[in-house]
């Protein structure tokens, strides 16, 4: 018997429709009946993305298609609004109105990547009406600096739990006194600003409550900011050198959980530092090292691999190696002391496929496996590594692996049924999709 989609509760069309991965089928679902257009269209303006309008062409004429247009003519869509990304480029001040309904909004993100003389007063006009919504989270990234009287207005905001600040020049302005105005509510910070990279951040000592914190500054400062945040669970900074002082440095009283670093200037000291950050047993949770170093040696030290695994092999779940490589006996110790790791990514010392087969059957948990490797140095025989995927994905030998990587090749392994077996099979395929994900 044909179902009938006319008989499906709203409150089940709504379960189902918020699982589907595109927007543009949640779209879809709003022209199916009322029940579903009910359903979805909460869902449709959650998020408004502007940075990326729509466009539709019909014959010679090409229409651009602006979410705050369709708000300016069904007012009610706005109550759903919660997330609102903005650019310079699409902004308008005959759209302000239309962002006054939206007194739901909870974040807005606001993107320029021009020299549009007038963007000032525009985004000015626009953080008036956001602060009469009372919005929580604000995210800015202007490219070519951020003016002084920008400046002025952002650290007039009041009543934000998140912040973030990202652009390549700041004006001289008294950040410790601004920490210590909006500080104590903050909970999420991002503050990158490539000319404040050498200052010492002295204002994050007003905001203990800090829960997040995205940074560029000083390597050596890093390990007293955490002193003075004793709620911080995620830190994603720039290592560009450390030297260790004679003095062992204070214990954190951040108890980090999830750590990623981006390193500019070589690995050396990196390990040291990191021991600094993340000193007590079984915290961290993810870290993720990214290796941008133009030259350098970007090999991980069996001691240093050893030592996570001591401190933290029983709590890390992630850990991504970007550019550096471990040797055969740093393999061993990935995949036998990490107990709870669910995706590990790394580089082979030595290329050889070989060594990380005679350890990989050893992990229980590992779900994900990127073996990182530079590009054309892989065989074209995709036969030869599904045979190798198959064999770490082996079931019998109680792997849990779902997805390995060599290089851009994804593999994903699933269960299917075989109508000629007539029971469920593990199968490997190719993964075209998600190759974008992890390059």
């Amino acid at each position: 018997m044909a179902s009938n989609s006319m008989n499906i509760p709203g409150d089940i069309v709504h379960c189902i429709v918020e699982f589907l991965p595109s927007r543009k089928d949640v779209y879809r679902c709003t022209l199916v009946n009322h029940t579903f257009h009910d359903a979805s269209i909460p869902l449709l303006y959650r998020t408004i993305d502007i940075r990326m309008p729509l466009v539709r062409r019909r014959g010679d004429q090409v229409h651009v298609l602006n979410p705050f247009d369709t708000i300016a003519q069904k007012p009610d869509y706005a109550q759903y609004v919660q997330q609102i990304l903005h650019c310079a480029r699409h902004c308008s001040i005959e759209r302000l109105a239309t962002l006054r309904l939206c007194h739901n909004l909870r974040s807005f993100s606001w993107t320029d990547s021009t020299s549009l003389g007038d963007a000032d007063t525009v985004f000015g006009a626009y953080l008036d009406i956001l602060q009469e919504i009372h919005i929580a989270e604000l995210h800015v990234k202007i490219s070519s600096g951020i003016s002084e009287r920008m400046l002025a207005r952002l650290m007039q905001f009041r009543g934000l739990s998140s912040l973030g600040l990202t652009s390549s020049h700041l004006p001289r302005a008294d950040l410790d006194a601004w920490g210590a105005r909006v500080g104590p509510r903050l909970t999420a910070l991002d503050f990158s600003i490539s000319s404040e990279a050498g200052r010492r951040p002295q204002f994050l000592r007003h905001m203990t409550n800090l829960r997040s914190l995205r940074l560029d500054a000083p390597t050596s400062s890093i390990p007293a900011a955490l002193s003075s945040l004793p709620h911080l669970t995620t830190l994603d900074v720039r290592y560009h050198a450390f030297v260790p002082t004679a003095a062992p440095p204070a214990l954190p009283l951040a108890r980090l959980q999830h750590l990623v670093v981006h390193v500019i200037q070589g690995v050396a000291g990196l390990w040291d530092w990191i021991a600094i950050l993340a000193p007590y047993s079984c915290t961290l949770r993810n870290l993720t090292i990214h290796n941008r170093a133009p030259q350098g040696d970007g090999a991980v030290p069996l001691g240093s691999v050893r030592w996570l695994a001591q401190l933290h092999g029983g709590s890390l779940r992630q850990l991504f190696l970007y550019n550096l490589t471990v040797d055969s006996n740093g393999e061993r110790v990935l995949f036998t002391a990490f107990r709870e790791l669910r995706a590990l990514s790394f580089m082979q010392q030595v290329h050889d496929l070989r060594t990380i087969s005679d350890s990989v059957h050893f992990s229980r948990t590992l779900k994900t496996l990127m073996v990182q490797y530079p590009r054309g140095l892989l065989s074209n025989d995709s036969s030869g590594l599904n045979r190798i995927a198959e064999r770490w994905m082996n079931r019998n030998g109680g792997s849990a692996l779902t997805s390995v990587s060599f290089g851009p090749d994804i593999l994903k392994g699933k269960w299917v049924y075989s109508e000629q077996r007539h029971q469920p099979v593990f199968e490997i395929h190719r993964d075209v999709d998600a190759r974008s994900r992890w390059m």
